[in-house]
């Protein structure tokens, strides 16, 4: 787990168990069946996504979407964005370089 993984288990009170039965509730046969309108398992889901991606590894925007898409074709852009504003992932500020966050 990653340090901004275990702080966002920290902020939204999750374990494991919690985590996993979030995930189960909105991912079928791994793709994301519906958005959550909770923020407990949008986090979920988030860190779920930022999982796909490796450490100390450059990636593009078309690249980041290319990983998503498959994931949730209604609103793939979301789950990219809310990686970068939850600390999951960096964004270069010209905006098109992402890293996955330790």
């Amino acid at each position: 787990m990653t340090k901004i993984e275990e702080i966002l288990f920290e902020r939204f009170s999750l374990n494991e168990e919690l985590y996993q039965e979030n995930l189960n509730k909105f991912i079928k046969d791994g793709v994301l069946k519906d958005f959550p309108s909770k923020e407990v398992p949008r986090v979920c889901i988030f860190i779920y996504c930022s999982r796909m991606f490796e450490f100390d590894k450059e990636y593009s925007e078309l690249a980041v979407n290319f990983k998503l898409k498959p994931f949730y074709k209604d609103d793939f852009v979301i789950l990219r964005r809310s990686m970068v504003d939850y600390g999951l992932l960096s964004r270069t500020p010209d905006g098109t370089k992402y890293v996955r966050n330790k």
